[in-house]
């Protein structure tokens, strides 16, 4: 009897890099690190890991960003501006969709937004110390998520619209009341 196998193959898999750049001045044919980093958030957010964290190093980008899964996306000195841009699903600026959990946010000035700076319909996320002005309808917008925590966030210059939820019932934001 002959036994016939064919070759085995030896597949190089690249290890997950669990810190991500993103620089104005990078590209996005690279591979995203300190000395190579990404051009865009979006990028970068696409390569990233689970765990992971996304650095976006100072600059101004004008892109929608959404969230697509459970990462840290920091900030430092980074602007989101959304002069120009149109408004894409979710609406915000930075977006974290419903299929979205454990994803944080922080150290960004968001501006210029049609909609909302950001939009978060996701569960158990974290939004803080972010800069959100000069947005059209909602600074930070939250649908039907629960659990997320918010701190630290400024937010100037954007008209606030809940007090209505999409059920019909009615929210009243009150220091003084715990429920």
């Amino acid at each position: 009897l002959v036994s016939c196998q064919a070759p085995s193959e030896q597949r190089i898999l690249a290890t997950p890099i669990a810190s991500l750049y993103v620089s104005p001045t990078g590209n996005d044919a690279g591979q995203c690190t300190q000395s190579a980093p990404c051009k865009t958030i979006t990028r970068a957010i696409a390569v990233s890991s689970i765990g992971g964290t996304v650095t976006v190093l100072a600059g101004t980008y004008r892109e929608n960003v959404r969230v697509t899964k459970s990462i840290t996306l920091q900030g430092q000195g980074a602007i989101i501006d959304g002069t120009g841009l149109p408004v894409q699903n979710g609406g915000g600026l930075i977006n974290i969709p419903a299929s979205v959990s454990g994803a944080t946010v922080t150290g960004f000035e968001v501006m210029n937004g049609v909609y909302y700076g950001i939009s978060v319909f996701g569960s158990n996320n974290k939004i803080l110390n972010n800069k959100i002005h000069h947005i059209q309808k909602v600074g930070i917008w939250i649908r039907d998520a629960k659990f997320n925590l918010f701190e630290g966030n400024e937010l100037y210059f954007s008209v606030l619209t809940n007090s209505v939820s999409f059920n019909g019932s009615y929210y009243v934001c009150n220091p003084n009341n715990s429920t």
